[in-house]
């Protein structure tokens, strides 16, 4: 033990007396400790306030149809009848997303409603510090913050009702005591609208659960056998899942190592003597190990310590600004969890520099006469590259796809390997130039301990950075390639915020001025847009307006082989006997029964049917004009237009029956038959998408609902005009209406390119201060012989240029290739559809990022370049001639 402490003294003394040398290391390791830390306060501390019932211990719930919504039957009298001893149910409402306005601002907010009178259990943190009464809102911080509302202040909900804000709570939920969203009334004759909890400290046994039962009733109890929960085992696609997570962790914890890792080489470069002096003394490989390891631990200590204090004051300053009266919940053990990964991952990161440090080359490299043995040509250098196309391979097979997680995992590692395979080569590239140049590459061999880190980290960024925005720019685009396929971006539609009273509402005059406002900001036309709600798009309970289920008589003709088989991944056979696996035109015939997805828009947002005229076609996309001609041809008629592939084949009539049900039960009201013209028009991609006549709809016996006001631009809105045009919708209907617009707004193209530049820049700045003592030693040797002073101005700014350019053009080309592999693996892993959109269609290389890639570097250069730039060589003191004579 004596022995360890005596080789670790040197490092701690170095520490101690030189501590702005350890100032990056130390840095690295407080900054995201102090952030990780404060961050956890403040969640685990709105936690307590956050999804509070979306799930209980005890509930009781209608296992009988003399239940079904819209029952004259009392849920609530019947189930407190039948619980035994001091028991009751308590009914609590989640996930009521609903609008709160306050003046002439509205925001959407997600409610848990519950009764104060008889509360459940779960809401006794929000009655222990808020004085609640029947008929309030707790509201979420965020969304007081949207609306300028306050305590005591009082605010519109859902359906126009009035209520008192009686706090406001950390976090993103909102909650309700009843009646302010639901009454109780429509809640006892409406039992699945709510979760019905169970009050009182009557125990529960299996006795009670039967008895229940035989009245209807349903009971569920986290205590008794019967619902305890059975661990069972992991499906295939449940492993893979955790594989993906587990790479993924994997990947951010070695992103965050790869990036330390040049703070502890630069340390042992800096004691790279001292290490050899020991040795020469008579230390063992593991004593200079252990010294290395010291510092790595002593500034993980140091550095953590830092950080948790840091984050301790900023995460209680924080809550306590915010939320003065309200407790604050400090995570112990995930601080101290931080704490103690922060240093064993500063110990790990020195892992490497500790082992190369306890090699027996290290004499030689302290001389320079050749090269250090992490830059010298041996096979392990040559393992990251013949990994690459290795993993590319597996990447195409059917099982690679399947593990893309992992796969990528891999590949970040073998780029990483990758880094001194490239320095190697740079450096004999080198050997062929000018002077300046041919030392340049001598030094990127000589100082391995620094160019080797260094490359790697850039790497690592850059190939991080621009895998990401592949991956986000190719699902952005997708996703626009949905949401636009059925309606055009330069679509858009003006409707109350209110989703569960939005439909059937008659046109006002604070809609009539907000699509005044919006065509004043962008030219286009507005017209009513019509339609129909369907049971699968839409649950209004409380809505008047009938559910519509429109069939046609050659739906779904292609049936499954293995009707066992999940969709996505069945095979269909059509009518003239060919299956989807191996023949084109069967895959053609059944595109509508193999798409597995909907593209949607707001325009549909309560269905897919809607009510079409020749005028409204504006609303909608065509593959050409002659499909728009003929859609607005069958409308004349009184037809319906359906999407390609819906099995017409060339027929101009067909059967359609639509089925009308209430809203609240579900039960049908009546149906009714008609052969109409009918036309495929639609682009194919539209599934189920269906326009419908005025004329047809009369004799369907089914009317339309009015959905609001559909507005038709003559250009796509960009971004910065989608927010005027919203701003001005808000301003002009009191905060009553609200525009959404088709399509999903691209993110800025040069964020990632941004955060790379910062990035780079920063971990170049500090590479150069950090080499620059050492750079500067070396050129008086070389004025000292008659070299030009500008000489290693010249070496310094080729070395930065070479490290930086090499790594970042390396990791920009491998980043583009990876991402679109990830992008695209997931839709091979779960969707083996051919009928849905393919990202890889909008590639295009990040021209921001590839720019950054090109000027960091050139950036690089010049600031290494005035580093190095004096007037006159520096004079050789004392030490250097002592350090000389050591070298000899």
């Amino acid at each position: 033990m004596s022995s360890f402490s005596a080789v670790t003294r040197p490092t701690r003394r170095d520490m101690v007396k030189h501590p702005w040398r350890s100032l990056a290391g130390l840095l690295l390791v407080a900054l995201p400790v102090a952030a990780l830390i404060a961050f956890g306060i403040g969640t685990s501390s709105e936690s307590q306030f956050s999804s509070l019932m979306y799930s209980m211990d005890r509930t009781i719930s209608p296992a009988s149809p003399e239940f079904d919504n819209g029952s004259e039957r009392n849920f609530r009298d019947v189930a407190n009848e039948a619980l035994p001893g001091d028991l009751q149910a308590s009914p609590v409402v989640n996930f009521f997303h609903g609008p709160v306005r306050f003046g002439s601002k509205s925001a959407g907010t997600t409610f848990s409603q519950f009764d104060v009178d008889n509360p459940p259990a779960e809401a006794a943190v929000l009655l222990e510090h808020y004085q609640l009464q029947p008929g309030q809102v707790l509201l979420s911080a965020d969304t007081a913050k949207k609306i300028g509302a306050d305590v005591s202040d009082v605010v519109e909900v859902s359906g126009g009702k009035e209520a008192k804000v009686a706090g406001i709570v950390p976090g993103v939920d909102s909650y309700a005591t009843a009646p302010a969203l639901v009454s109780d009334e429509d809640l006892d004759h409406n039992p699945g609208q709510a979760m019905w909890a169970i009050v009182g400290s009557h125990q529960l046994t299996e006795d009670d659960a039967k008895a229940l039962a035989k009245k209807g009733l349903a009971l569920y109890d986290s205590h008794l056998d019967s619902n305890s929960d059975v661990t069972p085992s992991l499906t295939g696609d449940e492993i893979l899942f955790l594989l993906f997570v587990a790479s993924v962790y994997s990947f951010a914890a070695l992103l965050v190592l790869v990036l330390v890792a040049p703070v502890f080489s630069f340390a042992l470069g800096k004691n790279l003597r001292l290490y050899a002096l020991m040795a020469s003394q008579g230390a063992s490989p593991k004593h200079i190990a252990a010294a290395v390891l010291a510092y790595g631990f002593l500034t993980g200590v140091v550095g953590a310590t830092i950080g948790a204090v840091l984050g301790f004051a900023i995460g209680i300053a924080a809550w306590c600004i915010r939320f003065p009266s309200l407790p604050l919940d400090i995570p112990w053990l995930m601080c101290a969890e931080i704490w103690a990964i922060a240093v064993l991952g500063s110990t790990c990161t020195a892992a490497i520099p500790a082992w190369l440090a306890a090699r027996s080359a290290l004499t030689t490299a302290i001389q320079g006469g050749r090269p250090d043995r992490i830059v010298r040509w041996r096979k392990e250098m040559a393992y990251g590259p013949m990994a690459l196309p290795i993993l590319v391979l597996l990447s195409l097979t059917p099982a690679g796809q399947k593990l893309f997680g992992p796969l990528g995992l891999l590949a970040f590692i073998a780029v990483g390997a990758s880094a001194p395979a490239l320095i190697f080569a740079a450096s004999r590239l080198c050997s062929h130039g000018g002077l300046a140049l041919r030392l340049a590459g001598r030094g990127l061999l000589r100082r391995g301990m620094r160019t080797i880190p260094t490359a790697v980290a850039l790497l690592a960024i850059t190939f991080t950075a621009a895998a990401g925005s592949v991956i986000s720019f190719l699902d952005a685009a997708k996703w626009e390639e949905q949401s636009t396929l059925v309606n055009p971006g330069s679509t858009a539609i003006i409707a109350t915020d209110d989703y569960s009273n939005a439909v059937d509402n008659p046109n006002s005059s604070a809609e009539t001025a907000a699509a005044d406002a919006a065509l004043a900001q962008k030219p286009g036309h507005a017209m009513e847009l019509r339609g129909y709600v369907d049971p699968y798009s839409a649950h209004l309970p409380d809505s008047q307006v009938p559910s519509v289920k429109l069939t046609m008589e050659y739906d779904f003709v292609c049936e499954q082989t293995d009707p066992t088989d999940n969709v996505e991944e069945a095979t269909f056979i059509d009518r003239q006997g060919r299956t989807t696996d191996t023949s084109a035109e069967a895959r053609e015939a059944c595109a509508h029964e193999m798409m597995t997805w909907l593209p949607t828009s707001d325009l549909m947002k309560y269905g897919r049917t809607l009510e079409a005229t020749p005028e409204t076609l504006d609303l909608f996309n065509f593959d050409s004009p002659a499909d728009k001609d003929k859609a607005a041809a069958t409308l004349e008629q009184g037809g319906i237009v359906l999407a390609h592939g819906r099995h017409l084949e060339g027929r101009s009539e067909a059967r359609f029956t639509a089925e009308r049900a209430e809203q609240r039960n579900g039960s049908v009201i009546g149906s009714a038959t008609a052969k109409l013209p009918a036309v495929e028009a639609l682009p194919i991609f539209a599934r189920d998408v269906t326009l419908i006549s005025p004329g047809a709809a009369e004799k369907l016996n089914i009317k339309a609902a009015r959905l609001g006001t559909a507005v038709a631009f003559n250009e796509t809105p960009t971004p910065k005009e989608r927010e005027g045009i919203s701003f001005d919708v808000e301003q002009a209907s009191g905060g009553t209406h609200t525009i959404s617009f088709t399509g999903t707004p691209q993110s800025d193209e040069w964020a990632p390119a941004a955060i790379l530049a910062v990035l780079s820049v920063l971990a170049l700045v500090f590479i150069i201060a950090n080499t620059a003592v050492a750079m500067r030693r070396e050129a008086d040797t070389y004025n000292s012989l008659g070299a030009p002073l500008s000489l290693m101005a010249k070496v310094s700014a080729w070395q930065t240029w070479i490290i930086a350019g090499v790594s970042m053009l390396t990791g920009y080309v491998l980043g583009q290739a990876v991402g679109v592999f990830l992008s695209e693996a997931p839709r091979n892993l779960y969707n083996s559809n051919p009928y849905s959109i393919n990202g890889i269609e909008y590639f295009q290389p990040d021209r921001w990022m590839l720019l950054v890639v090109i000027a960091v570097p050139l950036a690089g250069a010049a600031i290494s370049a005035l580093s190095q730039a004096r007037g006159r060589g520096g004079d050789i003191t004392a030490r250097d001639r002592d350090e000389q004579r050591a070298l000899a």
